[in-house]
């Protein structure tokens, strides 16, 4: 199980991923994956891993606004990936 997660990502033997942008669909798409895997001989333990129905929001940095305040494109994404991921400012 644990090579699985390093190789693939997943904790699971087996792992379905659907990608696309409309969110209900995706859902509704992984609930009857999940009823038709279920109905599987020998099929165990079928879940449905996802997050809630939240989109994901695109930055993109508006480098003139960015200048007139004495940043860069990049100090503005250094900035959103130090909110969302946090930034180490030290170890003991």
């Amino acid at each position: 199980m644990r090579f699985n997660a390093l190789l693939g990502g997943a904790v699971t033997d087996v792992a379905v991923r659907i990608y696309g942008e409309d969110l209900a669909e995706l859902r509704r798409l992984a609930e009857a994956i999940h009823d038709a895997v279920h109905r599987q001989p020998g099929a165990a333990d079928v879940r449905v891993l996802a997050p809630p129905d939240v989109p994901l929001a695109m930055v993109k940095p508006r480098a003139l606004d960015a200048a007139s305040l004495g940043l860069t494109a990049q100090e503005v994404l250094d900035a959103l990936d130090a909110v969302k991921t946090g930034v180490e400012v030290g170890s003991t």
